[in-house]
């Protein structure tokens, strides 16, 4: 029985630990217009914009933003293996949009 209790414990503080909070697609866009100023335009395709991101998405908005920035000349973050369907949580985010997002 304790061997069980363990394992059960386990499970719930491996999950508890890796749980985080989740970006959706608004959460990025607003992020990107509050510290850059860039207004993005939604994909039309997308049915809600509560939808959660992903990693593709996040990379796609930052290449955007950037060429905003830079007079049309974006980056290349979407053709990248970080571009992956992946989930992106808010950190992440938030840091992708610090280091990625650059004037040159």
């Amino acid at each position: 029985m304790r061997k069980i209790f363990i394992a059960i414990l386990s499970l719930f503080v491996f999950f508890e630990v890796r749980a985080a909070q989740v970006a959706n697609v608004e959460y990025i866009h607003n992020l990107i217009e509050r510290n850059w100023g860039i207004e993005l335009p939604y994909n039309t395709e997308l049915k809600n914009v509560k939808l959660v991101a992903n990693m593709e998405y996040l990379m796609t908005a930052i290449d955007a933003a950037n060429g905003r920035l830079n007079n049309g000349v974006a980056s290349e973050y979407r053709n990248t293996k970080y571009a992956t369907k992946k989930v992106v949580d808010v950190d992440a985010v938030n840091m992708a949009v610090e280091k990625l997002i650059e004037k040159k």
